[in-house]
């Protein structure tokens, strides 16, 4: 975990959930003071890379109230990526197909 803040902007604050493929964090952007989901990614391979490159490329210019909204991208100074989004308080979609269910209106 880095411990300067990450693209001199974002600063993490706790970690969240942990999975196969990285690592998220609630933190705090430093140019706005919002919370922000900061996601350290574990890449293994080159094409994990490249197609991370191209997602986060498209994310950045989608806009739409029911998605969460990009902030940035790119590598820490020990070459781990990043993407940085807008934090969403509240619960988790497992937490909320658990408690009960997904109808079409929510």
């Amino acid at each position: 975990m880095p411990r300067e803040p990450i693209a001199g902007r974002f600063e993490i604050e706790a970690e969240v959930a942990s999975g196969g493929m990285g690592t998220i964090f609630r933190g705090r952007d430093r140019q706005t003071q919002s919370r922000v989901a900061i996601k350290l990614l574990r890449l293994r391979l080159r094409q994990d890379a490249e197609r991370f490159e191209r997602e986060a490329a498209l994310l950045a210019q989608v806009s739409h109230p029911g998605i969460v909204r990009y902030l940035g991208h790119g590598s820490t100074e020990q070459g781990q990526q990043y993407l940085v989004m807008e934090w969403i308080e509240g619960q988790t979609l497992k937490e909320v197909l658990a408690e009960k269910g997904l109808t079409i209106k929510r």
